[in-house]
């Protein structure tokens, strides 16, 4: 019996919903996805550009590429995935690695998860002096007594202020902005926790801020819009030191961080 040319309609259709279409060219069997495009022997340029003509006859039955980019019964896979893909770090790839890994264990892993994230979104909140997060707003921080309110360091993320903590390296309050200024993106002033600065500064006992913002170059102009911001004030305004970092080698070293190193350089005693 000789068999089509090519696929039909119905046959690309099924192939495109996973079902199982099956054609074949002579001894050449297709199978799924592959039996919407098989590739007979051609011998000639004749049948090479009736192939041509014949697969963009059927091109509207398999153009939309939303009918065969993902199955519909795995559409809220697909989703979780697409939602776990906007964290930070995350990319497709790992997204989809990890909600397999959920789904695998869904009793000792995914259940759990779910139920500590469901009680954190009912317990955290903002903290409505420093702009930490904590169960309870003034934050921990802003409310232990041991801490040297006399020190303000300010940060651009939540992530820095935990930095801090970590180490125990740090025994004043904190200021977190929430990212910082970007025209780029959109944000300026009004987007950050700026305005609450004058406001501590003024109203409380403090006499040093740090301000510990990442040396990019968003963070830099940050940096000198809050010096603006407070120059007019009794205080006195520090930032981190910058440069070599401790184990680094000079030879590694890009240009900006040696000048750095050099204009910020120190007196041995």
């Amino acid at each position: 019996m000789k068999t089509p040319d090519f696929t039909t309609a119905t046959a690309c259709n099924s192939a495109l919903t996973g079902v199982g279409a099956t054609i074949a060219f002579g001894n050449q069997k297709c199978i799924g996805i592959n039996a919407a495009f098989p590739i007979p022997a051609l011998t000639s340029v004749c049948q090479y550009m009736k192939l041509v003509a014949q697969i963009s006859s059927n091109w509207p039955c398999i153009r939309s590429h939303s009918n065969w980019s993902k199955p519909h019964a795995f559409e809220d896979f697909y989703n979780l995935v697409h939602a776990f893909s906007k964290l930070p770090s995350l990319g497709p790839s790992s997204s989809r690695r990890l909600v397999i890994h959920l789904l695998q264990n869904k009793e000792k892993v995914m259940l759990p998860l779910a139920s500590l994230i469901k009680e954190l979104a009912d317990l955290i909140i903002e903290c409505e002096v420093c702009g930490n997060l904590d169960t309870k707003s003034p934050c921990s921080i802003c409310t232990n007594p041991k801490r040297d309110t006399k020190l303000l360091c300010v940060v651009e993320e939540l992530g820095d202020l935990w930095a801090f903590e970590k180490g125990s390296i740090y025994s004043g309050l904190y200021h977190v902005l929430g990212g910082r200024l970007s025209a780029i993106n959109g944000i300026g002033p009004k987007e950050l926790n700026l305005d609450t600065i004058l406001e501590r500064v003024t109203k409380s006992k403090v006499e040093e801020i740090i301000i510990a913002i990442n040396p990019t170059l968003e963070g830099q102009v940050t940096a000198q819009y809050i010096i603006e911001l407070l120059k007019n004030l009794n205080v006195k305004i520090s930032r981190l030191a910058c440069g070599i970092p401790m184990g680094g080698e000079i030879d590694y070293l890009d240009e900006g961080t040696l000048r750095i190193a050099l204009t910020s350089r120190q007196d041995i005693k």
